[in-house]
């Protein structure tokens, strides 16, 4: 998960305190979910949405990161 979320980070060029802000969490949620401290957030829709990927994928139960993939099906 939290691997997922720095790529999807880095791609958008966002840092943690960034994505925070956008979902309206703190920082330090943002920073247990990529560290490993945390393992899943009730915000993981909202944190997807934002990085333009699924929770599934976040969560590694998918290879693909794009959203409308999954719509398609």
């Amino acid at each position: 998960l939290g691997e997922r979320i720095e790529q999807r980070l880095h791609a958008k060029g966002w840092s943690q305190a960034e994505l925070a802000r956008r979902i309206g969490v703190k920082s330090t949620s943002i920073w247990k979910l990529v560290s490993g401290q945390s393992h899943g957030s009730k915000h993981l829709h909202a944190i997807a949405r934002e990085l333009e990927t699924t929770p599934e994928y976040l969560l590694g139960e998918t290879d693909d990161v794009n959203p409308a993939s999954k719509i398609a099906d």
